[in-house]
């Protein structure tokens, strides 16, 4: 089997000059050490940032940017020369100078680990496609000569030999890493990250909830299978490691009832997707750990938009992004196929400018939404920490970045006739008193209340106080 690295090779498969990286080489079938040794790379220069990795462990040599980037070059044209051998290309092959590669790299860390997890990848498919004779095939470069399997072996042996200076030269410099998230809400759940241990569990949870997730859910539809539930265990791994964005498995007493997770939309946006076994469904815990990951992906990764995307008649699911202010932005028609046919989906949203109101208000205990109420109200002792965590006492006339604050005035006993508004609005009675009209409900307010109203809802006021009513208005305010 030429592809077991336990096999010796011969001398007339390759030249000395690569003893070295070939000791380095793990025992084992390749293209699983070329998989786990991509892991074990992402492992250990994934939980840094750009700044930690342009320190070097001494004057005069490479920052850690600039080894994994010497990495990926040297990855490169090593499987280059063993690829153009494979296909039967016996011209010699040119040598390379790594000073010279050495001073085009990219100086940003998280940069570099995403070109070379790429090409590794892309290595990884070629060789399972590789026939056998492929790999006895001979690359010749300058007065050196190397088999294909001897270079691939090569190239991982490089990369062993790396990782070692990594860990001995490097790591000891650096700050603790990024570690994965862990919370604890309430009833007993947590939430932290999935990994390959949790593959029995999560795949036996998975097929006895397959029927009721795959009327809903394409990846649960057709079947589930182990070699499956692996490579999304794998890439959730990967999302984590290269981009920060956690996939969580939620866990009552340390029993595993289901996962949610942020996946990578545009540069900056996330969509929350999540599930539930049925045992534990109907008691909120999606709803707390949706609450949960909405704070982590703005405060911590600072994202600038999560989407939460539901069949449009999954009307559980899409209870939870409602119940907690999401905006329902629209409907994604024949978004999803399913074996069955294709389903609407629909698009509830915030960015990042509805947060900071939606933060504090959650702080205060609320706002989410009431089933069937067109207004809330938050009395002056409530209102206070919302505003003042939200950064909205000084409203002014005019425009603030994407939401447009609005003052109005209305003298005593005047009427502003009720009319309906397509986006949500927030009113703060900033002095006065005032009867707010709703959808037939009749609401006083004084100076310092707040009032949070539907999307849709007709409103009207009537200054009610001996001095003018002052309102501070934001509209399309998310979280009504």
């Amino acid at each position: 089997m030429n592809h077991s690295t336990r096999e010796p090779i011969p001398p007339a498969e390759v030249s000395e000059h690569y003893a070295h990286y070939l000791a380095c080489c793990p025992a084992g079938d390749l293209p699983e050490i070329l998989e786990e040794q991509r892991l074990r790379v992402l492992e250990e220069l994934g939980g840094w940032d750009d700044e930690a990795g342009r320190l070097a462990y001494a004057p005069g040599k490479w920052s850690g940017a600039a080894l994994l980037g010497h990495l990926a070059d040297t990855e490169q044209v090593f499987f280059e020369r063993a690829l153009r051998a494979a296909r039967g290309d016996s011209s010699p092959q040119p040598g390379f100078s790594e000073d010279a590669f050495a001073a085009a790299f990219e100086p940003l860390l998280s940069a570099q680990l995403e070109r070379w997890h790429l090409q590794r990848r892309l290595i990884e498919l070629e060789v399972a496609r590789l026939e056998p004779a492929a790999w006895l095939r001979l690359s010749r470069v300058l007065d050196r000569h190397a088999s294909v399997r001897a270079l691939l072996r090569i190239l991982v042996g490089h990369c062993e030999h790396h990782l070692t200076v990594w860990r001995e030269r490097y790591r000891p410099l650096l700050p603790a890493g990024r570690r994965p998230p862990v919370a604890q809400l309430e009833q007993g759940l947590s939430l932290r990250q999935v990994d390959l241990a949790d593959l029995d569990e999560l795949l036996a949870l998975s097929v006895a909830n397959q029927e009721r997730l795959g009327r809903w859910l394409g990846w649960a539809e057709p079947g589930i299978d182990p070699a499956g539930t692996r490579r999304f265990l794998v890439a959730a791994r990967e999302a984590w490691l290269l981009r920060g964005l956690p996939n969580l498995a939620l866990r009552l007493e340390d029993r595993l009832v289901g996962l949610i997770g942020l996946n990578p939309l545009e540069a900056r946006s996330a969509h929350i997707g999540y599930w539930i076994a049925a045992g534990a469904e109907g008691r909120g815990h999606v709803r707390a750990a949706v609450r949960w990951l909405t704070a982590h992906a703005f405060d911590t990764l600072n994202l600038d938009r999560v989407e939460i995307r539901c069949a449009l008649e999954n009307r559980r699911s899409r209870a939870v992004p409602e119940s907690l202010g999401f905006r329902l932005e629209g409907v994604l028609r024949g978004a999803q196929r399913l074996e069955r046919g294709v389903q609407d989906l629909a698009l509830y949203a915030l960015a990042a400018a509805d947060w900071p109101v939606l933060r504090a208000a959650w702080a205060a205990g609320g706002p989410e939404r009431s089933p069937g109420g067109a207004c809330r109200v938050l009395r002056a002792a409530e209102a206070e920490p919302v505003l003042e965590q939200a950064g909205l006492r000084g409203w002014r006339l005019g425009q603030d970045g994407e939401r447009r604050f609005v003052s109005v005035r209305l003298e005593p006993g005047a009427v502003l006739a009720p009319h309906p508004v397509p986006d949500r609005a927030l009113f703060w009675v900033a002095a006065g008193a005032g009867r707010l009209e709703v959808d037939g409900q009749s609401l006083e307010l004084v100076a310092g209340d707040l009032a949070l109203v539907e999307g849709g809802a007709a409103r009207g006021w009537t200054g009610t106080g001996s001095v003018p009513l002052e309102l501070r208005v934001v509209r399309g305010w998310p979280a009504a």
